[in-house]
């Protein structure tokens, strides 16, 4: 049959107390009225909510508890015991139910424990409401010594680390759940020699260490510096000598990270007896970017201060830095001029640089810079740089 709501012209008609005129006739209509086939059907006054015990229970798709039973006295289903609860009590209950207690007596007794899995801790992460720990425990599973060997899947796991070390809370995360220890070994002896993994390696550790003073720690504490150095000093050795200036240059940003990171960190890295040949070696290499790091180190180092000043005041640290403030790159000079400059302040260092032949070398430099600058070409702010650190040499 057919159903017809005589209001639809009028929408007062479905109000209280309100009248309208059936379509083709002429009597008024009462207020909540429906016409079906020419009959009148009152519609329900008001909504009215039934007993929970009325509700039907389906358990993947199989009918447990009929609601319509309810009127025979039948009582509302209580929890299934098929599966665990949503709560964490729940499923702890659910698995002491589900579980041998002779066997777990046994283990009480003897003490034995099983390390849980990478699988079993994402999904604790992910009940914990940690999805990211759990993504990246998901990617560390791609650089396990068992699945390095994907070498391609390895470096994409690397890519989606770096982007969530971004974070600071995420980085420091990551450095609980191990990854640093997998960062080592991606730069170690018996990970693939891929230059591609290891300064997708490098680039993690560099973006961890920014501005974030416990991951710096933990990077010291499991002797980050010293596996940086090692990759400074053997980088020709990998397998593809064409890029072989990738992970170098990635180490190197990795190890400026750390020792900019706070004065005591640059102290303790200093100590190395590696640190500082590497970085003055580096001052001189062929490749500009290479340069251009080592020299913002060394210039990092000067404007600490204290111990990290006296390690360039040395006759090694100023030849270095004078070879620099003449480099064909203006960024390298700019640099190796600011270092020269707070060298200044120590009067064992200014020694050293007029026993150098600082005067000489630098004024060689800035009658270079000057006739760059009459056809418009030199950089004036570097000119003054100079004028002022000849000046303070003599004074």
């Amino acid at each position: 049959p057919s159903l017809t709501l005589s209001t639809l012209p009028k929408a007062t008609c479905l109000m209280k107390d309100a009248s309208c005129t059936p379509m083709g006739g002429d009597a008024p209509m009462r207020a909540n009225v429906l016409y079906v086939d020419g009959k009148e059907e009152v519609l329900p006054k008001a909504v009215i909510e039934q007993s929970a015990a009325r509700t039907s229970v389906y358990e993947q798709g199989k009918l447990v508890y009929d609601g319509a039973a309810a009127s025979a006295g039948q009582p509302p289903p209580g929890p299934s015991r098929a599966v665990p609860g949503a709560s964490l009590n729940e499923m702890l209950k659910w698995s002491i139910e589900n579980s041998n207690a002779e066997d777990l007596q046994r283990r009480a007794q003897s003490s034995e424990t099983a390390a849980p899995s990478r699988v079993d801790q994402e999904i604790l992460d992910m009940l914990l409401g940690q999805p990211v720990v759990a993504k990246m425990r998901e990617a560390l599973g791609q650089l396990a010594p068992d699945a390095i060997g994907d070498v391609a899947a390895a470096i994409d796991a690397l890519q989606e680390l770096e982007y969530y070390a971004e974070d600071i809370d995420n980085a420091n995360d990551f450095a609980k759940i191990g990854g640093v220890q997998a960062m080592l070994y991606c730069l170690g002896a018996e990970a693939p020699a891929d230059a591609l993994l290891r300064e997708g390696a490098c680039s993690v550790l560099a973006t961890c260490s920014q501005n974030n003073p416990k991951f710096v720690q933990a990077a010291l504490a499991l002797q980050v510096p010293e596996a940086l150095l090692d990759m400074l000093k053997a980088a020709d050795e990998l397998s593809d000598v064409q890029n072989a200036l990738l992970p170098r240059s990635k180490a190197l940003y990795a190890l400026s990270a750390l020792l900019r990171s706070s004065k005591d960190a640059a102290e303790q890295i200093l100590e190395l007896p590696a640190t500082l040949p590497t970085l003055l070696c580096l001052c001189a290499a062929v490749d500009v970017k290479l340069r251009r790091r080592a020299i913002f180190v060394l210039a990092a180092l000067a404007a600490h201060g204290g111990d990290c000043m006296a390690c360039l005041s040395t006759n090694n640290g100023v030849q270095a830095l004078l070879r620099a403030a003449a480099d064909t790159d203006v960024d390298v000079r700019e640099k190796a001029i600011g270092a020269l400059r707070a060298l200044c302040g120590s009067a064992e260092a200014n020694v050293l640089m007029l026993a150098a032949g600082a005067q000489s070398s630098l004024g060689l430099v800035l009658a270079a810079e000057e006739e760059a600058l009459v056809v418009g070409e030199g950089n004036a702010e570097l000119a003054k740089e100079l004028r002022q650190l000849l000046s303070e040499m003599d004074a």
